[in-house]
């Protein structure tokens, strides 16, 4: 995850990017970084595939498009 996140994140301010994260695992040790740059949004925690599924209109594309709304407004 780092190596995509290191060539995306910094380069690509108008990509929100929506971290996923099951919730029985301990966010990336180097994640902390991207934290810096207001187009990484919160992690969005699951607790399985299911959850994901169910959830990702709301919890995922949701956030994303709601942040480029944002930024395209200014």
């Amino acid at each position: 995850m780092s190596i995509e996140l290191m060539a995306i994140v910094p380069s690509i301010p108008s990509v929100p990017v929506q971290p996923l994260l099951l919730a029985s695992q301990q966010e990336y040790g180097m994640f902390e970084q991207f934290r810096r740059y207001p187009w990484v949004l919160e992690p969005y925690l699951y607790e399985d595939q299911i959850g994901l599924l169910a959830a990702i209109t709301e919890k995922v594309i949701g956030p994303a498009e709601t942040f480029v709304n944002r930024e395209s407004r200014g």
